[in-house]
């Protein structure tokens, strides 16, 4: 499951959440569980005359696996109780549409509510909000029996469920998650899929499709006409030993490793990786010949032998000793200064 919000800010207004909202071009179905879109405009409005820098905070509670309805009203009220709003005040609305993922669940849930109290000026708190989303995520995992995500966050979220006095939850999630490997970090924020779906990029779909073929290529050619036949290619990024993914118009899509859920290291190496001949045996000495890209041949035999080897000073560090015996000579200069301070000093004072 994947509980996660956006602050909307005050000054971008609330016209566009509105109209995704409202007029979702994927979405399969629309249905409005609570509240309307002048209640969106009335928290705009609130927010406004508070000087609020963000007006709507903006909930996308998606789950994985099959969930009704009072198994998310459940799941608001533990929301609406971690961050202190009452759940009939919040806006909720339904969207159906197909996932990435085919197998998940296609029905999501977005959950609006104001950032400023009407009545008593509060802002919803926001310290920790990753972990209380986690925490959410797990516990409900947990309630639905669903199967459970080891997350970023897991000994924080183990914590906190021993805080609020669910002991017996955090036991569970501890004795599910024993063997498994942390989650991948997000690949993308909300903000960046919108603003790459507005150009036609989904990145949802080439997460996906990333993940597809990346077990099947072995090389960086497979992996390169892999993705050439999508319109996209693999280049190295700006950023040194980042790797990313764009379009065949030079249109960035994002980082290789966060779309796979891979370490930089192990990208790096993948794509690094030369595509070498296996080493063939010869059966006349049982030696090792392995033909290199310039065509030369090289020999290896089993035992291996290490010969001393001289390695010249460098420059660098005849430098390095030059800067050190100048060092000490000016060090020596000082003393000498500050002794013949200390002379003189003890002379003036016994002459007057």
């Amino acid at each position: 499951m994947i509980i996660k919000a956006q602050r909307v800010s005050t000054k971008r207004g609330v016209i566009g959440l509105i109209h995704h909202l409202w007029h979702g071009e994927e979405n399969e179905e629309v249905s409005f569980l609570q509240g309307s879109r002048d209640d969106v405009l009335d928290m705009h409005c609130d927010a406004k005359q508070a000087a609020s820098q963000y007006c709507v905070r903006h909930w996308v509670i998606a789950p994985r696996e099959e969930t009704s309805e009072t198994q998310f009203h459940w799941l608001l009220h533990q929301l609406a109780r971690e961050f202190g709003f009452a759940p009939s005040a919040a806006i909720v609305v339904k969207h159906r549409k197909p996932r990435a993922v085919t197998s998940a669940f296609d029905e999501h849930w977005h959950v609006l509510v104001s950032e400023v109290d009407p009545v008593s000026g509060k802002i919803l708190p926001t310290s920790w909000d990753y972990v209380q989303h986690e925490l959410l995520a797990r516990w409900a995992e947990v309630e639905f029996g669903h199967e459970v995500v080891s997350g970023k966050h897991l000994k924080a979220v183990i914590k906190g469920l021993v805080e609020r006095g669910l002991s017996d939850v955090a036991h569970k999630l501890k004795t599910l998650t024993k063997s498994q490997q942390p989650a991948d970090l997000e690949a993308f924020s909300t903000q960046q899929h919108q603003e790459k779906k507005r150009k036609g990029i989904d990145l949802p779909q080439i997460r996906a499709h990333l993940k597809s073929i990346w077990e099947e290529c072995t090389n960086t050619d497979q992996l390169q006409q892999a993705l050439a036949s999508t319109g996209l290619k693999v280049a190295l990024g700006t950023k040194k030993n980042t790797w990313i993914v764009e379009t065949e118009a030079g249109e960035l899509v994002g980082s290789l490793a966060r779309l796979l859920g891979q370490r930089t290291s192990a990208i790096r190496e993948f794509m690094e990786r030369e595509n070498e001949p296996e080493p063939t045996v010869d059966s006349r000495n049982g030696l090792q010949r392995n033909e290199s890209a310039t065509g030369r041949t090289s020999c290896t035999a089993d035992a291996t032998r290490t010969e001393p080897s001289y390695q010249p000073r460098s420059e660098q560090s005849d430098s390095r000793v030059r800067w050190f015996g100048l060092f000490g000579q000016v060090n020596a200069d000082l003393k000498w200064m500050r002794s013949c301070y200390a002379a003189c000093w003890v002379s003036c004072g016994e002459w007057l």
